[in-house]
C-alpha cells in the first residue's frame, strides 16, 4: 500500500437522520472498483452506526455516475430539476442542473 490519495469520499450529515454521500476519483483509478468499494464501506458503516437513511445524487446526464450508484445498492428515486448550482455565468447568474436523487 503506498498511501497515496486517488479520491475523495464525501459522507455528511443530513435531516432525519440522514447521510449522504458523494465521491471523486482521479481519471487514472476510475472504472477500478474503488468508488463503489467506498460508496459500499460508507453505506454499511452508516447504517451499523444506526442511521435510517443514506442517499447519493448525480447529474442525469452522467452515465457512468448513476451505473455506479446503482452497482453500489442504491435506487433511482427521483429526478430533480434545476434543484442544484455549482457555478455562474458570467452576469453572476447561477447555472441550474438536474440532478437524480438515489437513496439506499
Amino acid at each position: 500500500m503506498s498511501g497515496k490519495v486517488i479520491g475523495n469520499l464525501y459522507f455528511g450529515d443530513r435531516p432525519y437522520d440522514a447521510k449522504e454521500v458523494g465521491c471523486i476519483i482521479h481519471s487514472v483509478y476510475r472504472r477500478q472498483g474503488y468508488a463503489c468499494e467506498a460508496f459500499r464501506a460508507a453505506v454499511e458503516a452508516a447504517f451499523q452506526a444506526g442511521t435510517h437513511r443514506v442517499y447519493a445524487a448525480c447529474d442525469p446526464r452522467n452515465e457512468r455516475s448513476w451505473r455506479l450508484l446503482e452497482k453500489a445498492g442504491f435506487l433511482r428515486e427521483a429526478h430533480l430539476r434545476q434543484n442544484v448550482f455549482f457555478r455562474k455565468d458570467a452576469n453572476e447568474n447561477p447555472i441550474w442542473k438536474d440532478r437524480i436523487f438515489t437513496p439506499d
